[in-house]
């Protein structure tokens, strides 16, 4: 009788189930379909997986390359860099779009604690613009940073009210109708336009 030859030690199973598991399953998050890192961050738990390649051969151009998916208390990411070059740089071959696009629902859409710099050749600092028709009573909204009073017939009181700030907080207000605004007992003229400063629980005028 025959002995039958032994049969192969399957040590690896374990790891091939797994890969086949990881083959099989559906990604962790479809919410940003195409996407090449794909992370869910809740409080308790992280799910993470890249089913594309960095370097976007292959795809849909369109999506995101990395998309986070954040319900914890922590920040979604954090880096932290002890070399002497940059901590992050984002280059972007297109001249129109962003390098960085930030958009908050309520709150600041960026703080930073440290020195800001523009630097490089090109560097323009453009803040968002706001225009009010003039009227005996204008009411500056919150988060304004340039505001525009249009001109408007006949004649106007043109009494500007503006919203609470912060220490440090900007505004620039460019008068162009034909009548004066009035601010804190004071006039700005006609074609006329002042940086206001928020200091010491007030806005201050310094132009």
């Amino acid at each position: 009788m025959r002995a039958r030859p032994p049969r192969p030690r399957l040590r690896h199973l374990p790891l091939l189930a797994a890969l086949s598991l990881l083959v099989c399953a559906e990604p962790l998050v479809t919410a940003a379909a195409g996407a090449n890192i794909l992370a869910e961050v809740s409080e308790n738990s992280l799910n993470y997986s890249t089913p594309g390649r960095s370097t976007r051969t292959t795809g849909d151009p369109a999506a995101p390359t990395v998309a986070l998916a954040h319900d914890g208390t922590g920040p979604v990411g954090q880096l932290t860099h002890r070399g002497s070059g940059s901590g992050l740089v984002v280059a972007v071959t297109d001249a129109d779009a962003p390098a960085i696009e930030a958009v908050a629902n309520g709150g600041p859409a960026a703080r930073l604690s440290g020195r800001l710099e523009l630097a490089g050749d090109g560097a323009v600092l453009v803040m968002p613009t706001t225009t009010l028709p003039a009227a005996d009573d204008l009411r500056v909204p919150d988060g304004a940073s340039v505001v525009v009073i249009e001109a408007t017939t006949g004649a106007q009181a043109n009494a500007l009210a503006l919203p609470p700030g912060r220490d440090g907080q900007v505004l620039w207000v460019y008068n162009a109708d034909d009548d004066p605004l009035s601010f804190a007992g004071a006039a700005i003229d006609p074609d006329t336009g002042v940086q206001l400063l928020f200091l010491a629980g007030g806005w201050r005028r310094f132009s």
